[in-house]
């Protein structure tokens, strides 16, 4: 049986069920000053109470109306660094061939090219959240190339598991927020990667932050994503990030905030996963070819061949 996770910021679809969440949450929150600075600060037990779910109904009803969802950030945090991500990483591994094998994996073939185009240019291979660890092995075992393979994820609990499932295979797990281990932890030479759906829990500023100082510091370096996108979003328009979702997760102008922060874009395809409209990118910085437009041998806009992920 299948323990119900607890997406933090999710609320009823019907519209008087949720006025009447965010008004209760609303007294609690008047009340229960002390939980209500918790619960910002992701303060939380293993789960939520009815008090929790009825004030955080009515902190994104407020944060939402003063554009502040960040401020909620910690929250999202708290689940997935609780027992509760465990769970949602054994569930999700039913999605595997789905969601990686027919359809982020289009990454790949575009990743394999700028490592043959720069063979002593990439060490590292660093996932950033790296759940179950079945994803990092697929790679691993598609591209030998890479020397090194990483997994960070702030699930204590899922990394010790990845550790012992795969003990001896070459991969390296370490549970760690990212935007505060890499710029201490990481070195020059490494490729980034996230898949089916991790940034969007970054807030703009800590995604602007991190980018910036990868940039800055850590070139040569590659960022290979594969992250879910609002259905109207222009992610190379766009200029902020706006909240979406049942999850209120952000859609990042990722192809925007890659060029304000020193990256060159190199292959970027819109698809579908398992009906989720998502972005996969693939960019640098710090390379050489990364001074001019030019993007080597990586087409700038290949057909995706995935069933999973058509071209739109």
């Amino acid at each position: 049986m299948n323990t119900q996770i607890q997406y933090p910021l999710t609320t009823p679809h019907g519209r008087l069920r949720r006025m009447i969440k965010v008004l209760i949450g609303s007294m609690l929150c008047l009340v229960c000053r002390k939980r209500e600075g918790q619960l910002l600060a992701g303060s939380v037990g293993e789960r939520l109470d009815l008090r929790d779910r009825l004030m955080i109904a009515a902190l994104l009803r407020t944060n939402e109306r003063r554009g502040t969802v960040d401020r909620l950030a910690p929250l999202q945090t708290w689940l997935w660094r609780s027992g509760q991500a465990v769970e949602f990483h054994r569930q999700a591994e039913a999605r595997f061939q789905t969601w990686w094998l027919e359809g982020a994996s289009a990454l790949v073939t575009p990743l394999q090219q700028l490592i043959d185009t720069h063979p002593a240019g990439f060490s590292t291979l660093c996932e950033i959240g790296c759940g179950s660890g079945l994803v990092l092995e697929n790679l691993s075992q598609r591209m030998p190339a890479v020397p090194s393979w990483l997994g960070l994820d702030l699930s204590p609990q899922q990394v010790r598991a990845n550790r012992t499932r795969f003990a001896g295979r070459g991969l390296r797990f370490v549970s760690a927020d990212a935007a505060l281990w890499i710029p201490k932890h990481a070195a020059p030479g490494w490729i980034y990667f996230t898949n089916a759906g991790v940034l969007e829990y970054f807030p703009e500023g800590v995604l602007r932050t991190l980018l910036q100082h990868i940039a800055d510091h850590l070139g040569p370096a590659a960022l290979a994503i594969a992250e879910p996108i609002e259905e109207d979003f222009d992610p190379s328009q766009a200029r902020r990030s706006q909240p979406f979702g049942a999850e209120r997760t952000f859609s990042h102008p990722y192809l925007h905030l890659l060029a304000e922060h020193g990256w060159q874009l190199r292959w970027h395809a819109f698809g579908r996963i398992d009906g989720f409209r998502y972005l996969m990118a693939l960019a640098t910085t710090g390379l050489a070819t990364d001074t001019g437009t030019d993007a080597g041998e990586i087409p700038d806009e290949p057909s995706l061949s995935s069933p999973a992920a058509s071209a739109s």
